[in-house]
């Protein structure tokens, strides 16, 4: 199997406090339909996803569901480039498998705890997106400090984040 490893580097060079967010936008190739394949985490997710508009602005509208360690797309399905937006997950990686058993891809998030799925329309591919930070809501005018999954770092420190992906 192969692997690529993704290290994010963020330095504060300033004087001042620096404020970041880092994710993904990996994409896998998929054979078939979409409700053929499934996610299958670490740890037994109970996941809560997060809604959002046409513009990609949360909507604060949420759904839950059930713990489990698997996403079967065919329950949760990602149409019409829809992103599903899934916060605080505690598993550090999780794997794109097809219901026959075939792992297409793992991909390891440590530090990271929201997770999007996101597909154009009808697309061959699925794009599976460790997140730090999320969207804003409808209506909020937060400061970028304060917006969730920002990160501070103090004049003359780095912050270094690793990911991997295995395919």
């Amino acid at each position: 199997r192969n692997n690529v490893i993704y290290k994010y580097v963020v330095k504060n060079t300033g004087k001042d406090v620096m404020y970041f967010g880092c994710g993904g936008h990996e994409s896998f190739n998929i054979d078939g339909r979409l409700d053929e394949y499934r996610v299958e985490f670490e740890k037994e997710e109970t996941l809560l996803r997060l809604f959002h508009d046409d513009d990609g602005v949360l909507t604060g509208k949420t759904a839950e569901y059930p713990a489990s360690k698997t996403l079967y797309f065919k329950d949760v399905p990602v149409d019409n480039d829809e992103t599903l937006i899934f916060k605080g997950i505690k598993s550090g990686w999780c794997k794109l498998v097809k219901n026959t058993g075939e792992a297409v891809a793992e991909t390891h998030f440590e530090g990271f705890s929201n997770l999007l799925f996101w597909r154009p329309d009808g697309a061959a591919m699925i794009c599976m997106e460790p997140w730090t930070n999320l969207p804003d809501t409808v209506g909020e005018n937060i400061d970028f400090r304060e917006k969730r999954g920002i990160e501070p770092l103090k004049p003359n420190l780095e912050r270094v984040i690793e990911r991997k992906i295995i395919y």
